[in-house]
């Protein structure tokens, strides 16, 4: 133990005590608008502040700035800082020749408050309070001074790669568990994987911390991921020469790594997949063709073909494994794994075979390929290590030793992107120091996370956000279980109980069990000694899980109590709202009911005047239209006299010729045709016009009558009433109601 906790403090670079205030301004970078660089002005304060007026010193500040933060200033940006530090009003430049210029650190008085020193220094107390009982519990003894360090440098990088490169251990001999046959290890490998061993320890605990943050302090986990998008930004504009437009990517052949194709194709965790649609989204909008090689795809398919069946047995762990329990993504992993070519093809521009060609052959050679397999190191998978070499390998030869300087990255032509810093890093340094490239080109593999900034330097947007999913994905990856401890985990309990044997088996198709299995166990097999060890481990996992439960089922209790008071409480409003409301209404329907008695009144009032007004016209109307009746029968009667008249005239005339005939024919005679006459006479007057003039004297009285009407408008009105012409009053009477 003591030799563990040796190598594990030998593993930590102690360096001098370096001022929180500059993590809290690392933070703030996202917070500032303007340039590129300018958005970093705050993490130069606290060097400008210390050597203002002095001359600038590039090399300097690159140390200065990798002892305050572990970021490193690349050689090929180090030639033009000077110029944009001038643009953020960082540095003053001060002639003293005719063609010399010397530039000298400006006064700085801007403060940047929304971070401050306290704050990182509760972040870091926070990580030391959470790693410390964890650390006990398996014989570990590390400062605090020490331990913080170790996680602001674990929070720049965000990176986990010592878990993911940590050799894997199986108890037992040599064969179980394994039919991979290796040669014994040499002393170098043996000290190069303790320190790796070592390194992940403190991984895990920086990953369980900033996951355990995140489930159950979101303010805290703001400000990590805050701190880790200035570190993000810090590295990718300090390290790439601000373009000044948006270039196009249609050159740029974007060769994607089988684990990351694989998160884009959502078959791993929903993390994972989450940030790598979204660098991919960037990269297709801007242009970028996406490449895979084809034994990515073999990889792809080999992956997914091994997890399948290790839950087929029972024995799968990680993302992937645990969501194939989920019937919907196993059916998807299912028909992904019967045409992977295809499903890589919906995401792809192309898929490329690495060329075998032999001009191609001479841009990077066998040799040099076999010698990059070794400069690898020993991969727990050599079939992966052969791929990686090979990838490395194709895209120097698909670029036919073109050499593209870092400031035009965009024209690079191909570039390899991985999850994996190490081969990028191995990658970069190869070429280098075979000559193939210089340090100011494009290596040929960069990872993802640099990719994510070079996107955001190239065409903005926020960097904030790629590094919150990057960071969540990061950290639950480096979580996953590892083989080795759950199988030796698994052994000891077998051999103590079957029962907790299978119920821990079931717990692994949990994240969180996983998780807390990786903390637990720092993540580490060796640590796990005997059945005592794996129990107690055992007991931890489902007392952390049961609290997690009673604290979500508390959670969710108190939620809904208080959102049953608030409903109370807001029912109580709406019921004295609805209350206002009804005594509200009742004085309006009170109000409107008088309103509508004194209206119904007044209408009463008004329908009176009506039927009065309408009565009085009625009458008024009849009496015009006897009016019209009576001129009528005045002009009939009139008619009727001139024909008595003449009628009586006429007979007169007869009676006289009659008269005059009777003296010639005696007295007797004269009489008789006398009295005739004077009949005929008086009938002639009386009788006859009504006899022989009946129909004539009936159309004028109509024809005046209706002319009489007309004069008044009344000619419509005319069959509404009813003429009594033998009256001598002419009474007429209205035969119905006129509206």
């Amino acid at each position: 133990m003591n030799t563990q906790m040796t190598l594990l403090e030998e593993t930590l670079e102690i360096r001098s005590d370096r001022p929180l205030i500059a993590y809290a301004l690392l933070a703030q970078t996202t917070q500032v608008q303007g340039d590129l660089l300018s958005g970093l002005a705050p993490i130069f304060k606290p060097i400008v502040k210390q050597w203002m007026g002095r001359k600038f010193d590039a090399k300097q500040l690159a140390i200065e700035v990798r002892a305050l933060y572990g970021i490193d200033i690349h050689p090929w940006a180090i030639d033009d800082l000077a110029v944009r530090l001038e643009k953020a009003g960082l540095l003053l430049k001060n002639k003293i020749g005719d063609a010399v210029d010397e530039y000298v650190y400006a006064t700085v008085t801007d403060e940047f408050n929304s971070v401050s020193e306290a704050d990182i220094r509760s972040v870091v107390e926070s990580f030391c309070k959470f790693a410390r009982p964890i650390l006990n519990q398996n014989g570990f003894s590390i400062e605090d001074k020490t331990l913080s360090e170790a996680f602001l440098d674990q929070l720049v990088s965000m990176d986990f790669h010592a878990i993911l490169l940590k050799p894997g251990r199986v108890s037992g001999k040599s064969g179980s568990g394994s039919n991979t046959l290796s040669l014994a290890p040499t002393a170098e490998r043996k000290k190069i994987d303790a320190q790796i061993s070592a390194k992940a320890k403190l991984d895990v605990l920086c990953a369980s911390f900033i996951v355990d943050a995140y489930e159950t302090k979101q303010g805290l986990y703001d400000l990590i991921s805050k701190i880790a998008a200035g570190a993000l930004i810090a590295e990718v504009v300090l390290n790439v020469q601000d373009p000044g437009n948006k270039p196009s990517l249609g050159l740029m052949n974007v060769v994607l790594d089988a684990p990351f194709v694989m998160s884009l194709l959502d078959l791993s965790s929903e993390e994972s997949h989450l940030y790598a649609k979204q660098i991919y989204d960037r990269l297709k909008s801007n242009k970028a063709n996406v490449i895979v090689f084809r034994h990515s795809v073999d990889e792809i398919r080999s992956n997914l073909q091994g997890v399948i069946n290790h839950v087929a047995n029972g024995e799968g762990y990680g993302p992937t494994a645990r969501r194939l329990n989920q019937s919907v993504f196993n059916q998807y992993a299912t028909s992904v794994l019967r045409d992977v070519e295809s499903a890589v093809k919906s995401i792809a521009t192309r898929i490329d075979d690495s060329p075998t060609d032999t001009a191609k052959y001479n841009f990077f050679t066998r040799d040099a390929e076999e010698a990059f397999f070794g400069w690898l190191g020993t991969y727990g998978n050599p079939a992966a290590q052969r791929r990686d070499a090979a990838s490395i390998a194709g895209v120097m030869r698909l670029r036919a030793g073109r050499a593209v300087r870092m400031s035009q990255f965009q024209t690079a032509s191909y570039v390899f992107v991985t999850e994996n810093p190490r081969l990028a890093e191995c990658a970069g340094k190869f070429v280098i120091s075979r000559k193939l490239l210089n340090y100011d080109d494009v290596p040929p593999a960069i990872t993802d996370r640099y990719l994510a900034g070079m996107l955001w330097v190239l065409y903005g947007g926020k960097a904030d956000d790629i590094t919150r999913y990057r960071l969540l994905a990061n950290c639950t990856a480096a979580l996953e279980p590892r083989s080795d401890v759950v199988r030796k985990v698994h052994k000891f309990l077998s051999e103590l109980d079957e029962v907790k044997a299978n119920r821990f088996r079931a717990l692994m198709t949990d994240e969180r069990a996983g998780q807390h299995l990786m903390q637990f166990t720092l993540g580490d097999s060796v640590l796990i000694k005997s059945t005592d060890d794996a129990e107690q481990i055992f007991n931890k996992m489902e007392e952390k899980l049961k609290s997690r439960i009673e604290k979500k089922y508390s959670e969710e209790i108190e939620r809904q109590a208080i959102a049953h008071a608030e409903q109370r409480e807001l029912n109580q409003v709406e019921k004295t709202k609805l209350e206002e409301v009804i005594a509200k209404n009742e004085n309006e329907k009170l109000h409107i009911l008088a309103e509508l008695e004194l209206a119904r009144g007044q209408n009463q009032m008004v329908s009176a005047q009506l039927d009065a007004l309408s009565e009085a016209r009625r009458e008024d109307k009849r009496l015009t239209v006897q009016r019209c009746a009576r001129t009528a029968a005045v002009a009939v009667s009139r008619r009727q006299k001139l024909i008595s008249i003449g009628a009586g005239a006429a007979f007169f005339f007869a009676s006289f010729l009659g008269t005059e005939l009777g003296t010639t024919y005696g007295h007797l005679v004269a009489g008789l045709i006398s009295a005739f006459s004077a009949f005929v006479a008086w009938a002639g007057f009386w009788f006859i016009p009504d006899i022989l003039f009946k129909d004539n004297l009936e159309r004028v009285r109509e024809n005046v009558f209706d002319r009489e009407l007309g004069r008044y408008g009344l000619a419509l009105e005319k069959d509404d009433y009813s003429v009594d012409w033998s009256s001598g009053d002419m009474k007429t009477e209205l035969k119905s109601i006129d509206g």
